[in-house]
């Protein structure tokens, strides 16, 4: 990067430019001169930080004057616009001492296009500094100083592509570090407790923000099956206790879909798969009704996002890609007009499990409302997930990812490099959050939820 401009410190460089605007076109401001006509004029801004300004003034006439070379010296003020400007917050020690009355009108028209207004125009030789300029080292003085002289060199003109490279690169070097951060941690509120108290309460204990539901805290039931009073309870104790729900985790398509035989680990006596297979028809015909609930659910809970499957795996799931983007696409259509988002958990359990066949669907459904929650470890018996498995997914589909607490833990069996998996995260862009799966809900939940926690926090910490 080049060495920083005249008048300031550099982190003007974190709000955006404007560049080539207008400035004075003869005589500069009050506390600026502009000596020998030189092009870096005033870097002019009526509210260059974002933020509250002073109370505006109005300005007797037109504009100030101040001429170093022709002896004209300035007003004791620092407002120079024809119309309301900026009061400056006090005066300025260099100027206040050899501004000797107020200033004249000036005898010229300032450009239009200029006054004050936000970014950066050109850059000039100041007196004092704004913050949002760029200064070279020996000028970086803190915001709002007198520089203890006049400054009588000049720097070098800018220009528009120089200013942009200077930008970029800084704001390249300001963002080198992770973004992971605990807030992007989020657990299931019936992994955290055995009420919805219990879970708000461990959520606090343990610094987390964000939760997501599935089944309500105490029973086997799915918030999405609720009556709405329930989830209403429930999604107010949540907001009240400023706990974010990030995502209604359902079951929704998780089961053997009509004309499809599950590869099943072992085989079912006639009875048992005939009552199945009722069930499974029944689910069948009322999905799109189910489907209703979540996203109503998902709307009282102030998430915009919804998991669901692909259905009970079969011997042959490329044979079903097809027919599944079609009944997930007709819920997409549903879900876009509530502004929901569906979520596609990959599981071993399911048609879709390998991040291939996470692509091969997701090519198959183009829609913004269709994304992916991926489990590193959902298939790990059918690929390696990490490198070569996330190396095939569309990392923009990456909505929400599950870290299952076994994969955390050094030494396990299932352990998982989560490490090199948020950091490959973070640089492809992923701005979600990670959600902790400890598949427990008896009496060690608890236990297990913070012990697994305090493993991932200690990883982002790592990664960060």
């Amino acid at each position: 990067m080049r060495s920083r401009l005249a008048d300031g410190d550099g982190c003007g460089l974190l709000q955006r430019v404007t560049i080539d605007t207008g400035a004075d076109g003869r005589e500069t401001d009050g506390a600026h001169p502009a000596l020998l006509r030189h092009r870096q004029t005033l870097a002019v801004t009526r509210s260059q930080q974002l933020r509250l300004t002073a109370a505006a003034v109005a300005i007797d006439r037109s504009h100030g004057v101040k001429h170093v070379l022709r002896r004209q010296t300035a007003r004791s003020r620092g407002d120079r616009l024809a119309r309301a400007a900026k009061s400056d917050d006090g005066p300025y020690g260099v100027e206040f001492a050899h501004n000797l009355r107020a200033a004249g009108a000036m005898d010229g028209a300032i450009h239009a296009a200029a006054a004050r207004q936000r970014g950066i125009g050109r850059v000039d030789d100041g007196v004092h500094c704004h913050p949002c300029d760029i200064a070279f080292p020996k000028n970086d003085f803190p915001s709002a100083c007198a520089h203890p002289f006049h400054t009588i060199h000049y720097n070098r003109f800018v220009t528009r592509r120089e200013l942009l490279l200077a930008g970029a690169v800084s704001t390249s070097a300001l963002w080198a570090r992770s973004h992971w951060d605990r807030s992007r941690i989020s657990a299931i509120t019936d992994e955290l407790g055995n009420t919805a108290d219990e879970a708000v309460d461990f959520a606090e204990a343990n610094g987390l923000q964000c939760v997501e539901v599935r089944n309500r805290p105490g029973s086997n039931k799915e918030y999405a099956a609720l009556r709405e009073a329930d989830m209403q309870a429930d999604g107010m104790h949540f907001a009240n206790e400023r706990l974010k729900v990030s995502c209604v985790d359902t079951s929704l398509l998780k089961f053997a879909w009509p004309g499809t035989q599950p590869a099943l680990p072992a085989s079912e006596e006639p009875d048992q798969r005939d009552k199945r297979i009722a069930a499974d028809t029944a689910r069948w015909d009322r999905r799109m009704d189910d489907l209703g609930k979540a996203l109503r659910c998902a709307q009282i809970m102030g998430c915009d996002k919804v998991r669901i499957f692909a259905g009970s795996r079969v011997a042959d799931p490329s044979a079903l890609t097809q027919r599944i983007a079609e009944t997930i696409g007709a819920m997409a259509l549903e879900a876009e007009r509530q502004k929901i988002i569906l979520l596609v958990e990959n599981d071993a359990a399911t048609n879709v499990a390998t991040c291939a066949e996470v692509a091969g669907l997701l090519k198959l459904l183009p829609s913004k409302w269709v994304g992916v929650n991926w489990n590193p470890h959902g298939a790990y018996r059918l690929e390696k997930p990490f490198p070569a498995g996330y190396a095939l997914l569309p990392k923009k589909r990456i909505l929400n990812v599950c870290a299952e607490a076994g994969t955390l833990m050094p030494g396990s069996a299932e352990f998982e490099d989560w490490k090199a998996i948020l950091t490959a995260l973070d640089r492809d862009g992923y701005s979600g959050r990670v959600a902790l799966k400890t598949g427990a809900t008896n009496s060690e939940r608890t236990a297990l939820a913070r012990d697994a926690l305090d493993q991932l926090g200690h990883i982002i910490r790592e990664v960060s």
